[in-house]
């Protein structure tokens, strides 16, 4: 008894059926084109400046109009509790280390936001720790939170004769270094007048200019950010606790078991 191959299956013809499905399938039938390749991820070189790179987050450089920095590493922690602004500039320096500028702040709590960082390893870092970090710095409750800034504010004047129709305008002090054992600032500019008052760090992060203050969408006379005028003298820092989290003036002499410095360092 002999079999006989069919040509049909379910009434439809056998021919053909291969490719038809090969089609359905978006499997190309030219062998000529390749499907698309991921591409490789590319990890951030590890620093070789510090003892304990685990412990520290690199935030690449940037360039703004006025300022530029190279890639930073951030450390985790904050350091140097009950220790006044001027006293944690010296340490820092000593070190070879830095205290973040407003805009580095930023540019951090950027880098944490985005839920993608690396160590000073080159490894990433889970996303669980990142996001316990960013609270840790930003979430409202208790306890108290704060952290100083390279930031230092004079109010100046310019214009006028004979003591009249003099204009004042605040400056902005940054990028300190030690000189003659005192604290000199690389830059001090005016400020925009184009400041808000608070909006939430979400707000902050997403619009801020140069100096890292937060932008407003219409130019505005300098008031406030979040109820604090930038009094001459005054020095920025990062506070947190049960009623809010904001960027404020104090002065430079305050000290508290709860404030503390962020030790950062150029990646080398």
């Amino acid at each position: 008894m002999s079999i006989k191959k069919s040509d049909r299956f379910m009434g439809e013809p056998i021919a053909g059926s291969i490719e038809k499905l090969s089609d359905i399938k978006g499997v190309q039938k030219n062998p000529s084109v390749q499907p698309a390749q991921s591409q490789p991820v590319v990890f951030p070189t590890p620093a070789s400046n510090i003892r304990n790179p685990q412990d520290y987050i690199i935030v690449p450089g940037a360039s703004y109009e006025k300022y530029s920095y190279p890639d930073m590493l951030v450390s985790m922690k904050l350091e140097y509790h009950n220790t006044d602004w001027n006293q944690a500039h010296s340490t820092l320096l000593q070190l070879g280390a830095q205290m973040l500028t407003i805009r580095q702040f930023v540019d951090f709590l950027k880098v944490l936001r985005s839920g993608t960082a690396y160590d000073g390893t080159g490894r990433i870092i889970d996303k669980n720790k990142i996001s316990t970090i960013f609270n840790e710095i930003t979430e409202v409750r208790d306890p108290w939170r704060s952290e100083w800034l390279d930031a230092k504010f004079e109010e100046r004047r310019s214009g006028g004769f004979l003591g009249l129709g003099f204009k004042w305008f605040v400056n902005i002090n940054y990028g300190h270094t030690l000189q003659n054992n005192q604290l000199s600032p690389a830059h001090s500019e005016k400020l925009n007048e184009d400041w808000i008052q608070d909006r939430g760090i979400e707000y902050w992060i997403k619009n801020s200019d140069e100096h890292g203050l937060p932008r407003y969408k219409r130019r505005a006379v300098l008031e406030e950010i979040d109820g604090w005028r930038p009094d001459s003298g005054t020095v920025a820092r990062f506070c947190a606790n049960s009623n809010k989290a904001d960027l404020c003036c104090k002065d430079p002499t305050n000290r508290s078991p709860s404030l503390g410095v962020r030790i950062a360092y150029k990646k080398v």
